[in-house]
């Protein structure tokens, strides 16, 4: 019994040592699909968990989505056309979804999208991972990753579908398909507007890297740029024309609102002086509770630097992504509005890929010169604690029962509407996203997203001029919000509206009142 046992350890030993069989099972060509099907179920999981309870932004694109599909056109629930959104791709985009399949919620439909748009970025490093010049391992690591260390807050919003198209461009920029590249970056743009930064980029990259090649004939060089630029030019093109002929502009008024908050809200942190704050905190809060000593945060900036060393000495074309983060720095911070999490997320997207090739790298250096035992071990330990504790936190992070504090509120304010007013009465407030979609009212935004008449009098300073151009048949104001109060200390106010209801949610300082115009009926 002794011996056989012995025979027994030996050959565990024995199969535990051997570099090649282990060579063999990390070449597998079909592990690495397994493992990142598996973990592209994570987003469906956690957007499962968000209906509908999501960002009040998000519902701002639901919103102009919802009257795209009921025919009413790019408007907002009623009046004239408004280029009130950023993302007039995912506008769109949810316009198709309710259009197909009207038989399910707008909301659940997007946030599944968004989800999906997650998931995918994976599967396009893993379908490019030779132009990527990285192994399906890896391409598998860095989908599943990225998932882990997403925010599932997020979902629904834009940040996912714009991860997908940078990825998707790059992706067919590095083999060569150029006039595709082109036409995904204007989605990219359309997506969010500074994704035409990533245009200029992948046009240095493709005419550098057909000139290393030994391209040296002019007309062919031009050629291969003209093919991206054209691809890009159309599909803009076209919605810059419909944009001018619809809205009577090209850039949504939600920028011009953006700058003016950051003057209106004066103590509010911009772009320029938070970015780097918010990223060295996003690495901080690595791990949750399990980051003691900020030792996962440390960790990550090493690894990253370990990336960006992989990237110039092996990975080249990875360059684009490095030079995308400056450009989106840069242009952020020239126009320097106010801060908002999601403008930084693609700043976070680009550090977790440099984190993971730095950590592939590691992997591969200590895999070729530790014992196999011994960098097994190391691997398994790295992973557990390094991206468990990550998904502990994000699991525990999709558990809440509402993304947006106000959900409950807003909803129920909603609620109210819906029972006590007309369809098309007015309603003025100035947070305008669960307002607008799940009501049948107009809306009339104070802070000048979806009203851009309102913008050149906050740029002022003067928020009583924009409500008293209205006239609003109801107003809505949150209990203690201090910018919004002088709406209703003002005489015209007072001598003209009362109180309809009070809406209190789950904590005190959910409360909002709704006002009603006195010869209202």
């Amino acid at each position: 019994m002794d011996e056989h046992l012995k025979k027994n350890c030996q050959t565990v030993n024995g199969i535990l040592s051997n570099r090649v069989y282990w060579g063999s099972i990390i070449n597998h060509p079909v592990l690495p699909l397994v493992v990142l099907f598996i973990f592209s179920l994570l987003p469906i999981y956690y957007a499962s968990l968000r209906w509908p309870y999501l960002k009040d932004d998000f519902f701002i694109t639901l919103t102009y989505s919802k009257n795209i599909a009921l025919g009413r056109g790019f408007v907002y629930n009623y009046g004239e056309p408004t280029f009130g959104s950023t993302t007039p791709l995912l506008v769109l985009i949810g316009a198709v979804l309710g259009l197909l399949l009207p038989w399910f919620p707008l909301h659940s439909l997007a946030t599944l999208f968004t989800a999906l748009c997650l998931a995918g970025i994976g599967w396009i490093f893993l379908l490019f991972h030779k132009h990527f010049r990285i192994s399906p391992w890896v391409a598998a690591f860095l989908g599943s990753s990225l998932i882990i260390s997403s925010d599932p807050e997020f979902l629904g919003m834009e940040a996912y579908l714009f991860q997908f198209l940078l990825v998707l461009s790059c992706a067919l920029a590095f083999c060569r398909c150029y006039l595709s590249c082109g036409v995904c970056i204007a989605l990219l743009h359309l997506t969010r507007a500074e994704g035409v930064l990533l245009l200029p980029i992948l046009m240095t990259y493709a005419g550098i890297a057909d000139f290393v090649k030994g391209e040296r004939d002019i007309r062919r060089l031009s050629a291969s740029l003209l093919r991206m630029a054209i691809g890009a030019g159309v599909v803009a093109g076209i919605w810059t024309c419909y944009a001018y002929i619809t809205f009577g502009r090209i850039t949504p008024n939600t920028l011009s609102a953006k700058l003016v908050h950051l003057e209106f809200f004066g103590d509010a942190p911009s772009f320029r002086n938070y970015w780097l704050i918010f990223l060295n905190a996003r690495f901080r809060n690595w791990g949750g509770n399990f980051n003691i000593v900020n030792v996962f945060g440390i960790a990550l900036w090493v690894l990253l630097a370990y990336g960006v060393y992989d990237v110039i000495r092996y990975r080249r074309q990875w360059m684009v992504f490095i030079l995308y983060f400056i450009a989106h720095v840069t242009g952020y911070s020239i126009i320097n509005v106010l801060f908002f999490r999601w403008y930084a997320l693609p700043l976070i997207f680009i550090l977790m890929l440099l984190v993971v090739l730095g950590a592939a790298r590691l992997m591969s250096t200590v895999f070729t010169s530790k014992p196999v035992i011994t960098t097994i071990t190391l691997m398994a330990m790295m992973l557990i604690l390094f991206f468990g504790a990550e998904l502990y936190r994000v699991a525990e992070q999709s558990r809440m029962n509402w993304a947006d504090r106000r959900a409950p509120t807003y909803l129920m304010v909603a609620s109210w509407l819906r029972n006590h007013t007309k369809p098309g009465s007015s309603v003025s407030f100035g947070e305008i996203g669960y307002i607008g979609y799940f009501t049948d009212n107009k809306i009339i935004d104070t802070a000048g997203l979806v009203s851009p008449e309102v913008i050149p009098l906050l740029a002022k300073g003067d928020i009583i001029s924009g409500f008293l151009m209205h006239k609003p048949d109801y107003h809505i104001w949150i209990e203690g919000d201090k910018n919004w109060e002088q709406i209703i200390r003002h005489p015209f106010f007072v001598e003209n509206y009362i109180q309809a209801a009070r809406i209190t949610g789950p904590k005190p300082r959910e409360v909002m009142y709704i006002y009603k115009r006195k010869d209202v009926v």
